[in-house]
This record gives C-alpha cells, sequence and structure tokens, in this order.
C-alpha cells in the first residue's frame, strides 16, 4: 500500500562539495515509492539564482517533480551568477513499479490530419458584451488565456451561438468586429462561426454585414430545412462555409458539416458521491457515442461542462477532456468548442468551465444586453484557472501545421491507460499517455525506435480531486490574476532502450512523450 509520507529517512546524502557555499542549503524532499512516482524536492534558492537536477534538468522556480524509472541518485547542483555554490548526490530507495503498458505505432493504420482549428471556444451572442468587454473596458484576462491557447497556430476559432435570444445584435456584433481587430493587430486571426436566428433572419444578416467585417466571419450555421430561400440565397453569397445543424436533410447542403451540442450534464450528476465520476469508462464511452462518424459529412461538437465545481473542476476532468479530444478526433469530429460563456462568468462559486471570471453580473439582463444599455463592467476579475483549461493547453501543443493523429496500440489488461500517438510533419512522433489509475504508478514502454533522447511534459495534480496545484510542464495558474501562468517550463527526461522508451506514470496523470529538439 502506498504511502503519501516524506520518506526522509529512505535517503542518504553524500558527495556534498567541502568547498559548498552554501552549507545549509534548505531542501524538502518527497522519495518515490514506487518506480514511476516523482521525487519531489522544493527549496528556497537562499542567495542563489538556479539549479540543475542532473545534466538535463534546468530549473529557477522552487519545486521540482522528477520521475524516476530504474535510477536511484539524482545530482543537484545550485548555482549563483553561474557557479556552483552548493551540490549534492541525493540517493533514494524505489519499489519496483507495475509494468502498466505497452503502446506500439499502428503503422498500417492510415493517420488522420488534425485540423489546426480543431479546439475551439463558444458562447452565446447575449452574452458577448459581457464576456469580451467593450470600447471603454475590454476582458484583457480572456485575451492572455486565449493567446496561451493558440500561441502555436495565431487562429483562433469562435462559435457564437444562440442569436435568437437578442432582439438587436449590433452592439454585440461591432464588439466581436473589435474583439477580433484586437487580436489581428496582435498577430491572431479570429475566425467566427455565427449562428442565425430561426426569426428575422434577413435583419439580422443586414446588421451582420454592417457590423462585423466579413473577413472575420468563416462559416454560417443555419438550419438549413427551416431557412427561407431568401435566407439560403443571402448565405450561399456569402461565400463562408456553411455548418448546419444536427439532423438537416437538405439536399444542397448535404456535405456540409453537422453541429452538434452536448451538455456533460445529461450524464453527471451534480449530486452524485462518486468522486472519480469522470474516471467512469461508461460515462466516456456514452459521450464518445453520442456523436456518430458519418462518411458523407463531418461533424462539430459543442461541449458543456457540468455547472458543479466538485466534479467539473477538478482534476479527473481534465484527463477526461484531454481524452475526449482525442478520441473524438480518432471518431471522425473534426472541431470540438468548449463552452466559455455563462458557466464560466457567473458568481457562481461553482461554476463549471475552463476558467471563471467575476463580474457584476447580477445586473446582467436580455433587456441590457440586447438593447446595449450601459451594461460594461468596470472590472474583471480572475476568479480561477480551472481544470478543463490545463486539458487544452495541453492539447494546444499537439496543434501544428501537418501533424497528423497516428493510431496505437495499448497493451493492457490490467490498467486504465489511454494512449495516442501523433506523427508530425517533419516526422516524428509524440505520444500522449492518460493514466486514469486512482492509485496505481508504474511504468509505460512505447515500442519505437525513432524516438531519441526522449523528453517528457507532464500534467499533474496532487490528487484526482485536487482543484489546485495543477501543473502543466511546471507551469501553473493558481496565483494568476490576469491569465498568465507562473513557473518555468521544464520537461523531464525518460529511460532509453534499444527498442523504445520507458517512462513512469503516476497515477492520475498525463504527458506528451517526444524527442527533445
Amino acid at each position: 500500500m502506498r504511502l503519501n509520507t516524506l520518506l526522509l529517512l529512505c535517503l542518504i546524502f553524500w558527495g556534498c562539495k567541502e568547498t559548498s557555499q552554501l552549507e545549509d542549503f534548505p531542501l524538502n524532499i518527497t522519495a518515490p515509492l514506487i518506480d514511476g512516482d516523482p521525487l519531489i524536492i522544493s527549496w528556497n534558492l537562499a542567495g542563489a539564482d538556479s539549479l540543475k537536477l542532473d545534466n538535463d534538468l534546468f530549473l529557477k522556480s522552487d519545486t521540482a517533480y522528477f520521475y524516476v524509472v530504474g535510477k536511484d541518485a539524482v545530482r543537484l547542483r545550485v548555482f549563483k551568477k553561474g557557479e556552483v555554490v552548493y551540490e549534492k548526490y541525493i540517493r533514494y530507495k524505489v519499489e519496483d513499479g507495475e509494468r502498466l503498458g505497452d503502446v506500439e505505432v499502428l503503422k498500417k493504420q492510415s493517420p488522420v490530419l488534425i485540423p489546426l482549428d480543431y479546439l475551439g471556444v463558444y458562447f452565446s451572442l447575449r452574452e458577448t458584451v459581457a464576456l469580451i468587454g467593450s470600447k471603454e473596458k475590454a476582458n484583457t484576462i480572456l485575451v492572455n488565456l486565449l493567446k496561451n491557447l493558440y500561441d502555436k497556430t495565431k487562429r483562433i476559432p469562435v462559435t457564437i451561438t444562440k442569436s435568437n435570444e437578442v432582439d438587436e445584435p449590433s452592439v454585440a456584433l461591432e464588439m466581436l468586429n473589435l474583439f477580433a481587430h484586437n487580436f489581428q493587430a496582435a498577430g491572431y486571426q479570429v475566425e467566427y462561426s455565427i449562428e442565425l436566428p430561426e426569426n428575422k433572419q434577413e435583419h439580422f444578416l443586414e446588421a451582420l454585414k454592417k457590423h462585423l467585417n466579413d473577413q472575420f466571419i468563416r462559416a454560417i450555421i443555419i438550419d438549413w430545412d427551416k431557412a427561407s430561400e431568401v435566407t439560403r440565397e443571402w448565405v450561399k453569397n456569402m461565400n463562408r462555409s456553411i455548418i448546419t445543424t444536427a439532423g438537416t436533410t437538405g439536399m444542397a447542403v448535404t456535405s456540409a458539416p453537422r453541429l452538434h451540442e452536448i451538455n456533460l450534464e445529461k450524464w453527471v450528476n451534480c449530486e452524485t458521491k462518486d468522486s472519480a465520476v469522470f474516471l467512469n469508462a461508461e460515462l466516456f464511452s456514452k459521450t464518445i457515442e453520442e456523436v456518430k462518424p458519418s462518411d458523407q459529412y463531418h461533424n462539430i461538437v459543442n461541449l458543456t461542462l457540468p455547472s458543479c465545481s466538485k466534479t467539473s473542476n477538478t482534476f479527473e476532468s481534465s484527463l477526461w477532456l484531454l481524452d475526449y479530444l482525442l478520441s473524438s478526433l480518432q471518431n471522425g469530429v473534426v472541431q470540438v468548442n468548449i463552452n466559455i460563456g455563462s458557466k464560466t462568468m457567473t458568481n457562481q462559486t461553482n461554476a463549471g468551465g475552463p476558467f471563471l471570471f467575476e463580474t457584476p453580473l447580477d445586473n446582467l439582463t436580455h433587456h441590457s444586453t440586447t438593447k446595449g444599455k450601459d451594461f460594461f463592467p468596470d472590472e474583471y476579475l480572475l476568479k480561477s484557472v480551472q481544470s478543463p483549461y490545463y486539458a487544452m493547453w495541453m492539447f494546444s501543443d499537439l496543434l501544428e501545421e501537418g501533424n497528423q493523429l497516428q493510431s496505437v496500440s495499448v497493451d493492457s489488461t490490467k490498467s486504465n491507460i489511454k494512449a495516442y500517438g501523433v506523427l508530425t510533419a517533419a516526422n516524428k512522433m509524440k505520444f500522449v499517455l492518460i493514466n486514469k489509475e486512482l492509485s496505481k504508478s508504474g511504468r509505460v514502454f512505447i515500442k519505437d525506435t525513432s524516438i531519441h533522447r526522449a523528453w517528457s511534459t507532464r500534467l499533474t495534480a496532487p490528487q484526482h480531486s485536487s482543484v489546485n496545484g495543477l501543473t502543466y510542464g511546471g507551469r501553473s495558474f493558481d496565483t494568476s490574476t490576469d491569465g498568465e501562468y507562473s513557473g518555468t517550463y521544464y520537461t523531464d527526461k525518460v529511460a532509453g532502450r534499444k527498442t523504445g522508451n520507458r517512462i513512469g506514470m503516476p497515477a492520475v496523470s498525463a504527458a506528451i512523450v517526444q524527442s527533445k529538439h
């Protein structure tokens, strides 16, 4: 049975330099119990400015999660102005970990291209002003959070829904236009997919033409069966992509992508006592099976997470979402949009979603939003960046031009391990590993000899139910007030073998494994 305690008695220190300038360098060390667990070292630099663990890992933060596989020592060196002022070898005792599974590329199966706009966000037109701000006060926190997600692609796919809730759309459309222009000035391209209202479609299209530059409009979402002939012709003449709502049968748009709405509250009971509901294989199967693959058209998903913090904002939901994004791509979905609207803006303490803003939304009414009556929040406050955001952040590292999802097999009958392969345009493999075991750490062996000097970037948290302490590559938003992360990015070395690479996977964690560039 694993014990979550400090095993300082298992640590033996020697190899100190006699000339060390920091004889009492403060260290707090939690030894790994099982092969694959992290050796957690935290410190106060105490007059130094940086340190290295072994020769491969350079850190400036105050905590290191050093994942050990088949090792029993790590070399610690502390630097001040480029000179070593403290040095130790830290030795520890580790029990053999279980072999959780073997991963192998299925080279005979054709890879699937990962669209650069696969990961998107969505919110309703009614929420636009409150979410993105006004000419007088922009939501710079949201800008920072989105820039972080789309730093590689410079393309931000935004879907605007429920236009029928807005009687007069001009104010919201003007704000969307300003929002896109501001991003454009920073080198990002906002691409809107906008849902037409069921009524007054011609009026909405007129406002759209007047208040939103068509360079920012990527697609029009329409229930083709219910649209008038005038609207259909207008949409066709806009020369933009058409997205139809699920169930559309109009022959003229048979091949157009279908938009599906999935709200996890359909399956996740916020009153559940099951603290690991997102690790449930049945929930995962239900959500994946909700959207059936088709040879005739592509599928797009608008995904809303449950509005209860004790489930949707815990670390396990991050692992679920990462798995869902990859599995849906494998299943023929071409875009998944995450709801960042009302679920992330209310003052409720249990609102779900990738982040939570505090704004004076108690005064938000249908009238004030639709008519544009002086509703501009005086200040945007970031209450928290929540678990789902970390999954989006990790997935965004897979979004590069030419990347393809490559099928892999996982030889694991005793462990809840998921694995995905990504073949880059440079013909190099990346592997995404997800350990959904609540208490089982161990080793995963990747049977791929094309990865040399492999390193991993990890998504971790203290436990599956954690809402704080989440890190991706050593970085965190725990203390963020402006939408910027803190911490220094780092990766850890993977044990290489002639036949592949062996990586330790702690219980409830994820990692991207790739060659060091």
